[in-house]
């Protein structure tokens, strides 16, 4: 009887199967339906009549328009349109938190943009991510006049904008007075002012973190940012420039006193002004020459990135990139006079075998008398090593370096282990060496040559370990 009762299945009005996520709380419910797709968020409203207006208490907002409108699922342009004002005009929440908009499939009207953006501001949304790409008619571009609440939002603190193909209007002045974090990308401004200046002066007063890439400046020469909390600027311009005069030519200001770390990728024809670069303590940079433009020569980028890199004297961490290890190449005596780098303990220098300057490697080891952190390229095969044996062996080979890191690009033939070789005899306080390849089929006894070649070489350091590694791309 007993195993009977045991062995009976519970029956569908048993609490086995009762409807337990109705019952939650509805704070709980709408912090739940927030982490959804909004499109998802409204399609529970169909489970029943209790369910039909839970979603509208959410309090972010993820519309991706490749989830709703497009060709193969006939959903026309009103359908869209009808389900993104139906969304706002019914959200209840007094307060959204997150919004991201993406639109790929859809085309239509700026003011159409500009009414929804419109909403979530008035909602006080704090972190919003616009995505725009217009990219069906790549000749013809978007004209925005984002609203003036836009730029004047006291709830914003995270801001991302990609809109392609897309004209921006901005306001000179105070904007966007409450952002910490702000990402744009793909972004051609033009200025609202009618001045024939063609200048304008952006403040942002909490600002601590700027990403701009592949931006532009349609019809202005000088361009400040006003930004004194700014800890990190980052930067990236096509490598092909942009062929409108006004915007190859644009001055950038930073005004940002507390600035901590720099980051720069591509062109450098215009200017580049930073009001305190003694506060940056990390920079990355990787300066290339435009390369449709026939007089910019690899000499004039290299005076450009040595001109850039000795407002940097207190840096303690640089990162160099190939292009702007090429073109300082070209440049030996300009990267002869580079000031002193004496707080400089890291060292990245990406090379590749178009770029590999010995002499100019030295130059930077020369004058970085405290660095702990070596990492570069090894040398392609067959490489000279007269260079080295004539070479004066570094200050902080015999003072500070510690660790040293190579890398290479060439897998199809042994590399030159002539600097490793180099270091391994001269650094006194040398602690690891470590030496990656990527891992192929031809790999393996290459990697089994070099660890017997360093481990047999003799060694400054009594405390020096080398280690090979196969890197799986």
């Amino acid at each position: 009887m007993d195993s009977d009762a045991a062995n009976e299945k519970p029956s569908l009005g048993d609490d086995y199967s009762q409807d337990i996520i109705s019952t939650l709380p509805e704070e709980i419910l709408s912090h739940i339906l927030s982490f959804l797709a909004t499109i998802d968020a409204v399609r529970t409203s169909v489970l029943s009549k209790n369910w039909i207006y839970k979603w509208t208490s959410i309090t972010n907002l993820d519309v991706d328009d490749k989830l709703l409108y497009s060709v193969k699922s006939r959903t026309s342009k009103a359908v869209f349109i009808n389900f993104m004002n139906r969304v706002l005009s019914h959200i209840q929440s007094s307060r959204i938190n997150n919004v991201s908009l993406r639109f790929s499939k859809f085309k239509n009207k700026a003011s159409v943009l500009n009414s929804w953006i419109s909403a979530v501001l008035n909602k006080g949304v704090q972190k919003l991510n616009i995505e725009y790409l217009y990219e069906d008619h790549p000749l013809k571009q978007l004209d925005f006049v984002l609203p003036y609440s836009f730029f004047k939002s006291e709830t914003l603190i995270e801001l991302k904008l990609k809109l392609s193909n897309c004209i921006i209007r901005v306001p000179s002045g105070n904007i966007l007075s409450n952002v910490r974090i702000l990402k744009i990308t793909l972004l051609n401004f033009v200025s609202n002012s009618l001045s024939e200046s063609k200048q304008i002066i952006l403040r942002f007063p909490v600002l601590k973190d700027f990403h701009m890439e592949y931006c532009t400046w349609l019809n202005v020469r000088n361009v400040s940012f006003d930004a004194p909390q700014l800890e990190n600027f980052s930067a990236s311009a096509p490598k092909f420039g942009w062929r409108d005069d006004d915007a190859r030519n644009s001055v950038i200001n930073i005004l940002a006193l507390n600035l901590r770390k720099f980051s720069y990728r591509g062109y450098l024809t215009h200017g580049l002004i930073l009001s305190k670069p003694t506060s940056v303590m990390d920079a990355y940079l990787n300066i290339c020459k435009v390369y449709w433009k026939i007089d910019d020569t690899w000499q004039k980028t290299g005076l450009r990135a040595c001109k850039l890199l000795t407002a940097f004297q207190n840096l303690k961490f640089l990162k160099l990139g190939y292009e702007t290890v090429r073109a300082m190449t070209h440049e030996s005596p300009q990267v002869s006079t580079l000031p002193l780098f004496g707080s400089l303990v890291s060292l990245d220098i990406e090379m590749n075998f178009l770029s590999i300057s010995q002499n100019m490697l030295f130059i930077l080891l020369h004058k970085s008398p405290v660095l702990e952190r070596l990492c570069l390229c090894l040398d392609p095969p067959n490489s000279s090593e007269d260079f080295l044996t004539s070479m004066e062996v570094p200050h902080c080979f015999t003072s500070s370096l510690k660790l040293v890191e190579f890398s290479t690009f060439f897998y199809e033939e042994m590399p030159s282990l002539s600097l490793p070789i180099y270091v391994l005899q001269n650094t006194t306080l040398l602690k690891r060496m470590t030496v990656k390849i990527k891992a192929q089929f031809k790999t393996r006894d290459m990697k089994n040559i070099i660890e017997e070649v360093l481990l047999s070489s003799p060694k400054a350091s009594k405390i020096a370990s080398v280690a090979v590694q196969e890197i799986f791309y």
